[in-house]
């Protein structure tokens, strides 16, 4: 899967919608993304499945930094 990262206030990464619905399941309201061996909660807000495909949170903007993402 190709994501874009992106920052505005915060950091995130953007899955875009194509890939939110041929890999995500609907059900879910979080997933858990493996960082430095370790696997970190990201929640998925409602808007994920429409207009804001993407997730955010605590361990993306310094992981980012050293990825120079």
């Amino acid at each position: 899967m190709e994501v874009k990262t992106w920052q505005g206030g915060t950091y995130g990464i953007r899955v875009g919608k194509k890939n939110a619905n041929d890999y995500f399941d609907k059900s879910l309201n979080s997933i858990e993304v493996k960082i430095r061996g370790k696997f970190y909660p990201f929640h998925l807000s409602k808007t994920f499945w429409t207009t804001c495909p993407e997730f955010r949170g605590v361990p993306l903007p310094q992981w980012l930094r050293e990825k120079k993402a």
